[in-house]
């Protein structure tokens, strides 16, 4: 506990160190980066608590929105100068989702990592997960083309 605790302290100090404007945003972001990174450490340090399991695998989606991040950012303020100077909006999707079983341990994992990887960049969010249906809704910024930013 106290080895995480002086990680996150670490981790999110060196973050506000380095982005030279502590405000609440920069705040946020560290204490996000800190947690990532705490989880990180903990992986590779030592196991894992009973309660969280999973295999390397179901990192992928988290990997894959790591690697859509710039882009993302990049659409994000496209369109949010087109929402603003031309009147153009996001939309909704429902997206297929795999839940899995209910008392997994790995299937909860993996549900929350898809969610979080989801949610990652800043051109769409997860808006409601669907309890009783494999589906979830994602709020995105138009992806170019016709009425796209």
């Amino acid at each position: 506990m106290l080895r995480t605790f002086l990680t996150l302290a670490a981790l999110g100090g060196l973050y506000l160190l380095l982005s030279g404007q502590p405000s609440p945003h920069e705040l946020a972001a560290a204490a996000g980066c800190a947690a990532l990174g705490a989880a990180a450490a903990g992986l590779a340090v030592g196991p894992m608590k009973p309660g969280l399991s999973f295999a390397i695998e179901d990192l992928a989606p988290l990997g894959s929105a790591l690697a859509r991040l710039a882009g993302g950012s990049w659409r994000a303020a496209r369109g949010l100068a087109a929402a603003a100077i031309l009147g153009r909006g996001g939309g909704f999707e429902r997206k297929r989702f795999v839940r899995g079983q209910k008392t997994s341990e790995r299937d909860r994992t993996r549900r929350v990592i898809c969610l979080i990887a989801e949610s990652l960049t800043p051109d769409s969010y997860v808006v409601r997960f669907h309890p009783g249906r494999p589906e979830i809704d994602l709020h995105e910024l138009p992806r170019g083309g016709k009425g796209g930013a």
